[in-house]
């Protein structure tokens, strides 16, 4: 791989009246080959932005040449939300899991997609990465706007129906682990088959649903397939 030294940067995003707490991490002197959005897991399942899968991806990818987005989620660290007085984070969050009606958090995440859109060269290809519950996000979100490509690390799709699958015509990389306790064969299938586009799927053994001592092998994982689809404009 070649290696580009790289600046970190904590961002205020605008979100309404909101603002939500975001790292901007980019090459330090070469232009870059894409944008990458990385979504959070939920909340209650350490979904914050140093939540050790999306910052490793996040500091490698930037290594690599890209410029990526991590930001917390509203409620979550530094991001604000506007809550009743009766109504604590936890609640909110765990309520939005209850009833698996993930659109109020929408706004969170196409306020950092246009962030993170804004800060790119003209035409810089823009890839969404979620992981766990950020891959529902990073799903919803493509209707909304899509992406050059979607990445979808530990789908719970043993939990959730995936939504605007059926609009992915870009190409589509899955990874999961062979010891996630999310990971249904029967319904990821159902999910990969609602895919029109390009699918890549790997199966990584001895890998749970959290990855720790892992996200190197998620990173090469992600490195391939990007490559392989043209988005990283020189050798790694």
């Amino acid at each position: 791989m070649v290696a580009h030294d790289f600046i970190e940067e904590s961002v205020t995003i605008p979100c309404g009246d909101r603002s939500l707490e975001g790292i901007l991490a980019y090459p330090e002197r070469d232009s870059p080959r894409q944008g990458v959005l990385l979504l959070s897991p939920h909340p209650h399942m350490g979904g914050r932005m140093d939540n050790n899968v999306i910052e490793h991806l996040a500091r490698r990818l930037a290594e690599a040449g890209s410029v990526t987005l991590r930001f917390n989620y509203g409620g979550v660290g530094g991001s604000s939300l506007e809550l009743p007085e009766d109504v604590t984070t936890f609640d909110y969050w765990g309520r939005i899991e209850a009833e698996q009606d993930y659109r109020a958090v929408l706004p969170d995440v196409i306020a950092a997609r246009d962030f993170l859109v804004q800060a790119l060269p003209p035409r810089t290809p823009v890839v969404y990465l979620g992981y766990s519950f950020g891959s529902c996000m990073a799903t919803l979100l493509t209707g909304v706007s899509a992406p050059h490509a979607l990445i979808a690390i530990s789908p719970p799709v043993s939990r959730v129906r995936f939504e605007n699958l059926d609009a992915c015509t870009m190409p589509v990389c899955f990874v999961t682990g062979d010891q996630d306790f999310v990971f249904d064969p029967e319904r990821f299938r159902e999910t990969r088959d609602a895919v029109p586009g390009p699918i890549t799927h790997v199966h990584l053994n001895g890998c749970d649903h959290f990855f720790r001592k892992e996200e190197g092998r998620v990173y090469d994982v992600l490195r391939a397939f990007l490559k392989e689809n043209i988005l990283f404009g020189a050798p790694l």
